[in-house]
């Protein structure tokens, strides 16, 4: 995926697709959303296995660039709400958000998509990783797909139990 990527939009945001997936899961939560729901929302809407040391920099940029808000919670929680001008941005990159979903969303998969996916994240490990970064990418793909091969056994298992 292309997480760490800035999107390409001259002269107008500096904001990574990470960023902006980031401030569309917390438009999601009227009331606010706090870190840990936002990386399990990110990883059940994206497929991105967030982790608290990419998310809460990138909640601490959209700080301060007043995409978003915060606020106390219970129990001393840091709940952050999306903007006036937060919601301005995710509307002015309405296509690049509807591109972004259509890379990572588990819907729509086929298991053609899931072997094809499986077939160049290997063979992009075997031949082509030159850095640790890469290979650490390639590997949270095939973690995703893992998980895609693992529903749908289950779909599979379902559907043998009703047949006997």
């Amino acid at each position: 995926m292309f997480i760490g990527k800035k999107l390409n939009v001259p002269g107008q945001y500096d904001i990574s697709y990470a960023a902006l997936m980031v401030l569309k899961v917390i438009s999601d939560f009227p009331e606010g959303g706090y870190g840990y729901n936002l990386m399990q929302t990110l990883t059940k809407k994206y497929n991105w296995a967030a982790k608290s040391g990419t998310v809460y920099p990138i909640l601490k940029r959209l700080l301060e660039k007043k995409y978003v808000k915060q606020q106390q919670g219970a129990s001393r929680k840091k709940i952050y709400i999306i903007t006036p001008r937060g919601y301005e941005l995710l509307k002015s990159l309405e296509t690049e958000l509807k591109i972004i979903e259509s890379r990572t969303s588990p819907e729509g998969w086929t298991i053609d998509t899931i072997i094809d996916k499986l077939r160049d994240r290997c063979e992009f490990l075997t031949n082509k990783a030159k850095n640790p970064d890469e290979s650490t990418h390639a590997r949270q793909e095939l973690y995703s797909i893992r998980e895609k091969i693992v529903a749908f056994i289950e779909i599979l298992d379902k559907y043998m139990q009703a047949l006997k």
